[in-house]
């Protein structure tokens, strides 16, 4: 039977206590899981890229690239938990993933995004150091020191999302920085540090662009509806930041469209390929 816009619809039919299901019509749902799927599939394969070239490339184990990785991996797992998750309680407008995962998912979403949060904070404090000391940079950021501090960031974020859960207030943390790359080991020239940094100022831009009406929409939660159109949109916006990340890597960092190529040509599965150099200038 064809169902007609003024229909009730229950998330559960045979549950009398179900709640009610916003209608939609066949090409609503056409267009948003198009998005969805998109969103999500792009982040996942994006990520998926910088995580393949961080870590197989030698000359890109770098503290600073283990920093961008650490982003990395919390923006793949944003493309493949959270935004399917979120993506399909929205258009379904019901919760099909049982009380168990129910009580999870607000840690998982809290570790994801807070990881993703300290990833950008370390960053920006090692391109603060390279930029303003560069000839102590080598001492002051070693790749041990930077496997600490992910290590640390994330663990921590996750007991915290443990104590907020058992308070039953588990949000999102409100914490905003920024981010950048590096250009190999060794003191590097302060001419070269200072061009990464203003490179990174789109992706800083990009950030803030994202995230800052989600902080803002937070502080006006009580005077705008939940589900209204403006929340919506804070929160997709926030999502597809994920999926910004690393076209800003193609678009400004030639180390990262020389590995994509050899990633996408499968050139990588030869021989030294790891040993490839992904910086043509340093011949």
């Amino acid at each position: 039977m064809k169902l007609e816009e003024n229909s009730v619809q229950f998330c559960f039919p045979l549950h009398n206590s179900s709640c009610v299901k916003d209608w939609r019509s066949f090409m609503e749902y056409i267009i948003m899981y198009t998005f969805l799927s998109t969103v999500s599939g792009l982040t996942v394969f994006f990520n998926l890229l910088v995580i393949i070239s961080i870590s197989h490339f030698k000359q890109l184990h770098t503290p600073t690239n283990l920093l961008i990785l650490s982003l990395a991996v919390a923006d793949l797992l944003t493309g493949l938990i959270v935004i399917p998750v979120e993506g399909l309680a929205f258009i379904e407008t019901c919760w099909y993933f049982g009380d168990y995962f129910c009580t999870v998912f607000p840690i998982m979403m809290f570790t994801i995004f807070s990881g993703s949060h300290i990833s950008i904070f370390l960053i920006s404090l090692d391109r603060y150091i390279a930029v303003t000391d560069p000839f102590h940079y080598t001492v002051k950021v070693t790749f041990k020191r930077a496997v600490f501090c992910v290590s640390f960031g994330w663990f921590s974020s996750f007991i915290y999302a443990l104590a907020i859960l058992n308070k039953r207030q588990a949000k999102i943390i409100n914490t905003v920085t920024v981010r950048i790359k590096p250009e190999g080991k060794g003191t590097v020239p302060k001419t070269s540090e200072t061009k990464a940094a203003k490179t990174l100022g789109v992706v800083i831009a990009v950030y803030f662009i994202c995230w800052i009406p989600y902080f803002i929409g937070s502080l006006i939660a009580d005077s705008v509806p939940y589900n209204s159109a403006v929340f919506v949109f804070m929160y997709w916006l926030l999502y597809t930041n994920s999926c910004m990340n690393p076209l800003m890597y193609a678009l400004f960092y030639p180390w990262f469209r020389i590995s994509v190529k050899h990633i996408l040509t499968l050139s990588m599965f030869n021989s030294s390929s790891s040993y490839l150099n992904v910086f043509p200038e340093r011949k």
